[in-house]
């Protein structure tokens, strides 16, 4: 079962061109498909547990393999990895929780805390926290040898976790997806 379909809250289909990640905007029905990138009226930056699925265009296989139900990183999985565990350097406000590199996408839940009235830097959304994370591993991953082809789908799904419950289950679900990927829907053959 997928994260998106266990856990029902609103996410949003920030990609019309992915075909494989289309999803519906859920409130507990189907209701009219929607190309937002953002929740409508709802302020990602206040505190909170987001979990995000950033997916490599074409659903490529280019961050390793997962061997039996163990994810082996190459070069750039290492990168996308290393990208993600600093960015509580760049934004003293996020805290991360579960991730996992998968070969054609990652999944991480990060929490946005208060902001101590020391810090200097603003409080930025989640949509800006995934931009910069996306940025940042383009551009080390198609400077390293031969993956000057990266990219990354222009979209992710965005699920807000405001629950404890929520939170363990997708918690659960990335600490399991290597064990789980070929029933995973962004599996694909290793050639």
């Amino acid at each position: 079962m997928h994260l998106f379909s266990m856990l029902p809250y609103v996410y949003t289909p920030l990609s019309l061109a992915s075909t494989l990640c289309n999803v519906w905007l859920k409130c507990g029905r189907k209701v009219a498909y929607t190309s937002m990138t953002r929740i409508k009226g709802y302020d990602s930056s206040q505190p909170g547990y987001y979990c995000n699925t950033i997916c490599v265009s074409y659903h490529r296989l280019c961050f390793g393999s997962v061997v039996d139900g163990q994810m082996n990183l190459n070069a750039p999985g290492r990168i996308a990895e290393s990208v993600w565990n600093s960015l509580p350097d760049r934004f003293p406000h996020v805290r991360l929780d579960a991730f996992v590199c998968m070969p054609n996408h990652v999944h991480g839940i990060f929490e946005l805390t208060e902001i101590d009235e020391e810090q200097t830097k603003p409080r930025v959304p989640s949509w800006e926290i995934i931009r910069t994370f996306k940025g940042a591993a383009t551009r080390l991953i198609r400077i390293s040898p031969s993956k000057p082809w990266f990219a990354w789908q222009p979209s992710t799904f965005e699920s807000i976790l405001y629950n404890e419950r929520r939170l363990n289950r997708a918690r659960q679900y990335i600490y399991d997806n290597p064990a789980r990927w070929t029933k995973d829907p962004f599996y694909r053959p290793d050639r």
